[in-house]
């Protein structure tokens, strides 16, 4: 603690009643307060206390206890006036430069990874969630979009975490150029307010250094980041010249943004990524439709199953019990599920389970079972409780991976899928994946329902 020699020269010493030690800083920093002195911190000037070695430990205890209840006599209005600084926290800058400092020096880190993600969880976390844990050393900086602030910095060490929020972005940057080793990697930003000029944001704070684009979803081709239209139907990538109102965005202060404008804003970023990395060969050739410049730095790194499904002998009955895995909602087949659900009820001997649980909008008929939250290791006991003989992936958008269809198909029971994503990829490639055709059909739910229906049940008599 630095003194200026005038509040030193009123308060020449510490009070006594202090003992040896603890409190006695705090009391005469609210004497010289009283005084008109006003205490500031000096974000650039860096002082080390290193060890302690003054009282033992239950001296040290006894002290803080009877100085800390001195203070509270003393000054009661002190430990609220520490709380709300604690939480207005108006160090964190200061202490975010400084961890970033931190990571920037040490030795064995090549370079400091820069994750953008978002704050709405799902497979994008998971994914993060995984890279994080196999950092040796835990070090990385998370820029989180989506959230109450418009960015959250999160700057994992070592020796702990230190986070921060501003709308500031500009002072996002400026904290960035901190790393002079750093490796930008876009995760995903779906949820930002403004969404059209993050891409150039990302262009800056990876300015000379190395990037990486990964396409967990759509969000650099469309603002519809499952690529689904208006109507909630999925036609292809749409061109630039596109005017559906899904495809189109809109800035803070309200200005139209057509995806013209957002391939172009997002696109100057796809040129910059040193790699462009997808799950599966479906995105790649649907990111290339959207910027084949991009085309030979597009890398195809499938996921890895986080646990194994193992495989399960199909129970023994004489119905057709078509199970679905996961949360499901409208981008991922609600709407399928529910005219599944309705047709079922008027189908003797099949029926449909649902391990997980479906977006409120969408009601399943009362004959269906929905399980609610479950885990992987619990699905050969559920696949066993239920009877379940039949997969059904129901999801109406090309995804970029689908974990759900990979630990389906682990099972070994039939898995039936739409021709379309990811999911249409792997089924088609595995010995007991089902296509039911969506593109060049019918594809109003009802339709889509009952092929999915009559496909399993013919499954179910071919299988015995």
């Amino acid at each position: 603690m630095a003194i200026n020699l005038n509040y030193l020269q009123r308060c020449p010493s510490f009070d006594a009643a202090f003992g040896r030690g603890y409190g006695e800083e705090v009391d005469w920093c609210q004497k010289t307060a009283a005084q008109g002195g006003l205490h500031v911190a000096v974000p650039n000037l860096f002082v080390e206390h290193r060890g302690g070695a003054s009282f033992g430990s239950d001296e040290k205890w006894r002290r803080i206890a009877q100085n800390n209840a001195l203070i509270a006599r003393r000054y009661p209005k002190y430990d609220p006036m520490v709380q709300r600084f604690i939480a207005n926290d108006p160090l964190v800058t200061p202490r975010l430069a400084l961890a970033l400092a931190y990571l920037d020096s040490l030795d064995d880190l090549h370079e400091t990874p820069v994750f953008i993600a978002h704050t709405m969880g799902g497979g994008a976390e998971n994914y993060l969630k995984a890279r994080l844990e196999a950092l040796s050393p835990a070090a990385a900086v998370i820029l989180r979009f989506g959230g109450a602030a418009r960015c959250q910095v999160e700057v994992l060490t070592p020796n702990g975490t230190t986070t921060g929020q501003t709308n500031d972005l500009d002072a996002v940057e400026r904290l960035m150029q901190v790393l002079n080793r750093r490796r930008i990697i876009y995760s995903c930003a779906v949820g930002d307010p403004d969404p059209v000029e993050l891409p150039d944001f990302f262009a800056r704070v990876a300015q000379d250094q190395h990037l990486d684009v990964l396409f967990h979803d759509y969000f650099p081709i469309s603002p519809s980041y499952t690529l689904l239209n208006r109507d909630g139907t999925y036609r292809g990538v749409p061109p630039p010249s596109s005017d559906d109102s899904a495809h189109c965005s809109r800035r803070m202060d309200g200005t139209k943004v057509s995806l013209e404008e957002w391939r172009h804003a997002w696109g100057k970023l796809m040129q910059q990524a040193d790699r462009v990395i997808v799950f599966s060969k479906d995105s790649r050739a649907l990111a290339i439709s959207a910027y084949p410049e991009t085309r030979h730095r597009i890398e195809v790194h499938p996921h890895k199953l986080t646990k194994l499904v193992p495989k399960v002998a199909p129970p023994q009955n004489d119905r057709t019990v078509i199970g679905v895995l996961g949360n499901i909602g409208p981008q991922k087949g609600a709407a399928v599920l529910q005219a599944a659900s309705r047709l079922l009820r008027d189908t003797p001997n099949a029926e449909l389970v649902l391990l997980g649980r479906i977006d409120p909008a969408f009601r399943l008929s009362s004959g269906t079972i929905c399980h609610g939250n479950y885990d992987l290791e619990d699905i050969p006991f559920l696949i066993r409780r239920y009877g379940i003989n039949i997969w059904f992936i129901p999801s109406i958008w090309p995804e970029t991976f689908s974990y759900t269809t990979h630990e389906s198909l682990a099972t070994g029971l039939p898995v039936i899928s739409f021709d379309l994503g990811a999911q249409g990829e792997a089924v088609t490639a595995a010995p007991n994946g089902h296509i039911v055709p969506m593109k060049g059909a019918r594809s109003d739910t009802a339709s889509l329902a009952a092929r999915v229906i009559q496909t399993a049940i013919a499954l179910r008599a071919q299988t015995g």
